[in-house]
């Protein structure tokens, strides 16, 4: 059984292009398209398997160059093409939430509201200073979890 699973990723690596912008989990900062919940905020279940089945780039300097666009905020941020594939979409959520910056779709973070905070939460996510404290930050996700950016 493990050898065909591994059979399938040399299989799924032919076609594997690198980075792509992020479209789940998304939101626009500026005119870029950032993560709504940073990727350092989940873990994966296996490193080493999703460095491997969702590699960030075919050769090195793509790999490079995903990181790097991941590592700047004022550039689109890039994740694995095969992240974003429809196919392969429910593993990553489920394995490699935080390599594929999956983690809005995570137990911990998609969630609604602490009851009757959404009023607070509304004031919180609109005010774009407060959003960008990370101080404020660790504090706002115990009650605002649902509409909390790090932005």
């Amino acid at each position: 059984m493990l050898r065909l699973v591994f059979f399938f990723i040399s299989l799924i690596h032919v076609v594997n292009s690198g980075g792509v912008q992020i479209v789940t989990c998304a939101v626009t900062v500026g005119a870029v398209q950032r993560p709504s919940i940073h990727a350092h905020r989940c873990t994966n279940r296996d490193d080493r398997v999703c460095n491997e089945i969702f590699k960030n780039g075919a050769n090195n300097g793509e790999i490079a160059a995903t990181l790097a666009a991941q590592a700047n905020p004022q550039v689109n941020y890039l994740v694995s093409d095969l992240c974003e594939n429809p196919t392969l979409r429910n593993l990553a959520l489920r394995e490699c939430s935080s390599h594929c910056a999956f983690c809005c779709k995570t137990k911990q973070f998609d969630c609604p509201n602490a009851a009757g905070a959404e009023g607070a939460c509304q004031r919180l996510y609109n005010e774009d200073n407060l959003c960008s404290d990370q101080r404020l930050n660790d504090i706002a996700l115990e009650d605002v979890t649902h509409m909390w950016t790090l932005r």
